[in-house]
């Protein structure tokens, strides 16, 4: 990473700590990080640009390689660890106009953990090409959304827990028992 775009990227992670993504400027960032405006501008055509950008290098960051033994909740362990280190900065983001971009971003990685779990898990078994798009879109979208409440309920309650008895559940056939109506 350049000298720069680090010391812009840095500035603005640690403005949004303090604030939400709307109320950041460009000269907050360019004060904060000692650089001149025009190096801003050299880098990133705005502060949504920047935040893609950043977006894209905490996705790349965070180590996603469950093995064949690796299940969903522990290729998604590390993101939600992440998420709950910088909390108020993902809240910030969530809370403005940077959760179309984590919400993005949040999409991404799901469907790099599903796509890695799915593929790790299926082995040598033959699954049609279209089935199995279908069975990741499907689990991408159905733990995107499980992140969204999660955001939605300020992360107040244990997500892996949840995911993990989840996860359970649907082994078990409980879920489907109960979508059927008969309770165990």
């Amino acid at each position: 990473m350049n000298k720069s775009v680090e010391k812009i990227s840095i500035a603005f992670l640690e403005l949004l700590e303090k604030k939400p993504f709307n109320k950041i400027t460009v000269r907050d960032i360019v004060q904060k990080s000692n650089v001149h405006r025009n190096t801003f501008y050299y880098h990133f055509q705005d502060i949504p640009s920047l935040l893609e950008y950043l977006i894209r290098e905490i996705i790349d960051s965070i180590e996603v390689d469950p093995s064949s033994e690796a299940s969903l909740v522990e290729g998604i362990r590390p993101v939600l660890a992440y998420m709950l280190e910088n909390k108020k900065t993902v809240m910030n983001l969530y809370n403005s106009l940077g959760k179309e971009n984590l919400i993005k971003g949040l999409r991404a990685i799901c469907a790099r953990v599903v796509n890695k779990v799915l593929l790790d898990r299926r082995g040598d078994k033959e699954v049609a090409p279209r089935d199995m798009e279908l069975m990741c879109r499907f689990q991408t979208a159905m733990m995107t959304g499980v992140l969204i409440d999660w955001l939605e309920n300020q992360m107040s309650y244990d997500l892996t827990g949840d995911i993990a008895r989840a996860v359970t559940l649907f082994e078990e056939g409980i879920a489907e028992d109960i979508a059927r109506g008969n309770r165990p």
